[in-house]
């Protein structure tokens, strides 16, 4: 049966409430730049519905027989909804993409392309979506609050969706950082992300423990787990104890995930402490400017409230830094905030690095509001149709919960 969610922002006020159906809510990745029909890659355009972007990564590389790394796409997209994305594949055949079979996901497009899409390679995601419980006189100051966001722009907080199936994945991430390599393994398979299973029960089981009980026989439990977790099984059976080498077995991905939401988190609780100035431009921010590429820091000898007014128009935007190794960090006030958010939460910038081969992030920057193109309402009945494009990273979600807040916050 097709799972169904009701997406709801939580408050003790009216919600608005993202409709349950896969079709109700549409996502469609823009690449910007279309696959030049030629090359090493196998290109597929793909539409998925109640099935997460690493599920169907994962049954391809099954499928076509290759590395579960060999397989590109570039961004996860929602499950619970109708999202058409990108997949590349390294040195497979076309023919076998025809006789590809997965329940929920269906090929619409193959073609080729001579390099693997990684993350982040697209230019933005259009976003179709029906929203209910906007009456009466709400109506009116929703079509005032969407507006307002497409000429303004949008906080730029992470969604749940960053976080995992529970919530949690960035638990998992500062397990990491502390090179907790077991606690990492035991959160990684916690996750309720993975299907029920008496293998997968037993090796939650294994490695709550402390010690290397039990790993010997985790070998015959590796046909029975989930292909992402059947490595670290293996490897801990072939050498007992070896938490670290279980988390190099792993495809990367799983752990470059949790730290990618630990670096969210982090980025949530800066932008929570800026949103109480609404976000104001301060001398030391690190800002984006529209149409450009890089950053631009706001000097003390410059005209702020040229800064200022800018920002306000949505053409400049200060940024906060995913946490990494060799993380820009801002100047000023807002430097000192990005230092304390850091320590708050025990950490320090070079725990980031040599995690695990491959795995150093070095940090970026990431602006804390963003503009949002191609902004279109409509009422349908009671309901009200959105339509709009976000950059990479960027959560339709997001744009609900601000569109709550405007609405029916005081």
């Amino acid at each position: 049966m097709r799972n169904k969610i009701t997406r709801t922002v939580e408050s003790d006020k009216p919600v608005l409430e993202i409709k349950a159906g896969l079709d109700d809510f549409v996502v469609e990745e823009q690449l910007g730049w279309m696959p030049t029909g030629e090359g090493e890659h196998l290109y597929l355009w793909i539409e998925k519905r109640d099935l997460s972007t690493a599920r169907v990564a994962a049954a391809l590389a099954r499928w076509f027989g290759i590395a579960p790394r060999s397989v590109g796409f570039a961004g996860r997209k929602d499950r619970f909804a109708c999202t058409r994305q990108w997949f590349s594949l390294a040195g497979v055949e076309s023919a076998r993409a025809a006789e590809f079979r997965l329940a929920g996901a269906q090929i619409l497009e193959v073609t080729r392309h001579g390099r693997k899409l990684r993350l982040g390679a697209h230019l933005a995601n259009r976003f179709e979506l029906l929203v209910g419980g906007a009456a009466g006189e709400d109506r009116k100051n929703l079509e005032l609050a969407f507006r307002a966001i497409c000429d303004e722009g949008l906080s730029n907080r992470f969604g749940p969706q960053r976080f995992g199936a529970d919530g949690v994945a960035d638990r998992a991430g500062e397990l990491a950082l502390g090179r907790d390599w077991r606690g990492f393994l035991a959160a990684i398979a916690a996750s309720s992300h993975w299907p029920a299973s008496n293998a997968l029960e037993e090796l939650r089981q294994v490695l709550e423990r402390e010690g290397s009980a039990g790993h010997r026989g985790l070998a015959r439990l590796a046909p029975d787990l989930p292909g992402e977790l059947a490595p670290l099984a293996r490897q801990l059976a072939r050498r007992r104890g070896d938490f670290e080498g279980a988390a190099r077995a792993l495809d990367q991905r799983l752990v470059t995930f949790a730290v990618s939401a630990l670096q969210a988190r982090l980025f949530n609780r800066l932008l929570a402490a800026r949103a109480q100035h609404s976000l104001e431009l301060e001398v030391g921010d690190l800002c984006t400017l529209r149409g450009e590429r890089g950053l631009r820091a706001v000097a003390a000898g410059d005209d702020l409230e040229a800064w200022r007014l800018a920002a306000r128009r949505a053409e400049a935007h200060p940024s906060g830094p995913m946490f990494g190794w060799r993380a820009p960090l801002a100047g000023g006030r807002p430097g000192d905030l990005e230092r304390e958010i850091l320590a708050a939460a025990g950490l320090e910038l070079a725990e980031f690095q040599d995690l695990l081969p491959g795995i150093s992030p070095r940090g970026s920057r990431r602006p804390l509001r963003v503009a949002v193109g191609a902004g279109r309402l409509e009422w349908r009945g009671s309901l009200v149709y959105l339509a709009f494009e976000l950059p990479p990273g960027v959560y339709a979600t997001t744009l609900v919960s601000q569109l709550q807040e405007s609405v029916f916050s005081p």
